[in-house]
């Protein structure tokens, strides 16, 4: 799920962004579009050794905060890059690809997170449920009084 190229666009539109951009502009770019990067690669190693320590699937629950937070960066990056594609000679390609992996990412964290509800509330009222039981156990164990002649 989360091992497809996640940055094929964003590190083409580095390099590209390294050769073509004048130098007094270009590191500013440089620097806030490699933060962003640095920020989005690190979210990603972190999903992807999730999914291999669970054997190549990702725990809802604990994929939903990350996959969240992978968004939020996404997002920052879409806008940065609408914003200044122009002024960092940023492709049209670039700006495209980002946009289209924040709305598939979106959605992702979106079904995560919501399986994640899930399976907390289905837990909770299993842990309700045995609790309940322990307890009229208990009750019908205390409540019974011996039988036969005292």
């Amino acid at each position: 799920m989360v091992q497809k190229k996640f940055y094929s666009g964003i590190a083409l539109a580095a390099v590209w962004l390294a050769a073509s951009v004048p130098s007094a502009y270009a590191l500013d770019c440089q620097n806030d579009i490699a933060g962003l990067i640095k920020t989005r690669l690190a979210i990603i190693a972190t999903l992807n050794r999730s999914m291999k320590a669970t054997h190549g699937k990702l725990n809802p629950i604990t994929a939903c905060p990350s996959l969240r937070r992978l968004s939020v960066v996404e997002s920052k990056m879409a806008t940065y890059f609408k914003t200044n594609g122009a002024w960092c000679h940023i492709p049209d390609a670039a700006v495209a690809g980002i946009a289209k992996a924040h709305a598939n990412d979106t959605a992702m964290a979106g079904k995560a997170c919501a399986i994640a509800v899930k399976i907390k509330k289905m837990q909770a009222a299993q842990a309700a449920g045995m609790a309940r039981q322990q307890q009229q156990l208990l009750q019908q164990q205390a409540t019974q009084l011996p039988r036969g002649p005292l």
